[in-house]
Order: structure tokens, then sequence, then C-alpha cells
């Protein structure tokens, strides 16, 4: 996506955020080939909202935040729900160090920032929450599979990342 985009992102995010939530995640590596290095930095954010559209932003290439994606993640009204969010979190303060504004942004259980992290909340069930759902660990598959009863596939090619679809 382009940054001249995020607003248009944001807006659709905000009309079809499914119980007022968007998945949120971010990703170190920063390819253009397939042949581009992990970066500490988050060098891609990715949100969803429904199972239509998922929005790939590459901070990687933009200078600073937009404007409309700042205020999307320091919204409280938008619960931001990832898997170790803490992680994402501070990989975002890492990209834009001088953004004042998403340096106060914080990562956790919940939080005043609307950030939800599913690890968290799963730990929380405890060894017998763990075992009434046949869960062997919190990992993201694991957690999709035995709690919402779907499945998902984190096995991809991150050169894909890059290309234009039609």
């Amino acid at each position: 996506m382009e940054v001249e985009h995020c607003g248009e992102m944001v807006d659709y995010l905000r009309k079809n955020a499914t119980n007022g939530a968007v998945g949120f995640d971010t990703e170190r590596v920063a390819f253009s080939d397939g042949q581009g290095p992990n970066t500490y930095p988050a060098a891609l954010l990715q949100l969803c909202c429904d199972h239509k559209k998922a929005f790939l932003c590459p901070l990687h290439k933009w200078q600073e935040m937009p404007q409309p994606l700042l205020e999307l993640l320091n919204d409280p009204s938008i619960n931001k729900v990832a898997s170790s969010v803490a992680g994402d979190v501070t990989w975002l303060k890492k990209r834009y160090p001088d953004n004042v504004a998403l340096q106060g942004l914080t990562g956790g259980i919940s939080n005043d920032h609307g950030f939800i992290d599913l690890k968290r909340h799963a730990q929380t069930l405890g060894d017998e929450g763990k075992k009434s759902l046949r869960m062997n660990n919190f990992a993201l598959e694991t957690m999709v599979e035995h709690i919402l009863d779907l499945s998902i596939n984190k096995l991809i090619d991150h050169s894909y990342w890059e290309v234009r679809l039609p």
C-alpha cells in the first residue's frame, strides 16, 4: 500500500471492524526481491478486520507514520488484537523513535490504547484451561484452532509482499 492511501485503509478498518476488533501484526523483514535482511524495527504492519481485505503497510518505505494510522493505533475504541503484542509495539517504536505519540503506546493483556494480547489472555486460563481446550502451546495457530475452531497457515514466502496483484 502507498502511504497516500493510508486514510482510506483506516476508514475501511473503522467501518468494518467486527466487534470493534482489528487483527494486528508486524514483521521484521524488508524484502523487495526475496533477498532482503531482517531488521529490528518493524518493516511491515499487517491489519485486517474481515475476510475481505488484509492491509500490508510497508513501514520500511515510509519516513514517518501517517497520521490516520497513528490515530488508529492510539484509539482505545478499536481493539488491536495480536499474539505477543508487546513485541509488535516495541518494533513500531524502534521504526519511528522520534514519534512522541507512538512512543506512548504500550502492549499488554489490555490497556488504554486498545491493544489485546491473545497469547497473554490464553495464558490466564492456566493449565486446567489449556488442558480443557486441548492446547499444548500458545502459538497463534494453536490458539486459533482450539479457541476459534479455525485454521491458519503461517508458512509464507515473504518475497510476495512486494508483488502487486491486479
